[in-house]
């Protein structure tokens, strides 16, 4: 089965070892922003944010956002 957008955020924050707070400053949002974004409960993210979020990661948008399911097979420039 296929993770979601927040389970995804979620795994990879934490493979990178930040925390919430960490991850929220390097995308130059509220940590509060973020929580909403892991909890499933912000459904449809701005696009900014998810630009952040591929940035900070390091991950492509396709990996991101399910397109792929390997992180290597979307390693190319985040354009959203």
């Amino acid at each position: 089965m296929s993770m979601t957008l927040a389970e995804r955020v979620v795994t990879l924050r934490r493979r990178t070892g930040l925390s919430q707070e960490k991850l929220a400053q390097r995308m130059n949002m509220s940590r509060n922003t973020l929580w909403h974004i892991e909890s499933g409960r912000t459904a449809n993210p701005r696009m900014d944010h998810l630009i952040a979020l591929c940035q900070a990661l390091g991950i492509s948008a396709d990996y991101l956002l399910g397109l792929v399911d390997s992180e290597e097979a979307g390693k190319h420039v985040c354009i959203l």
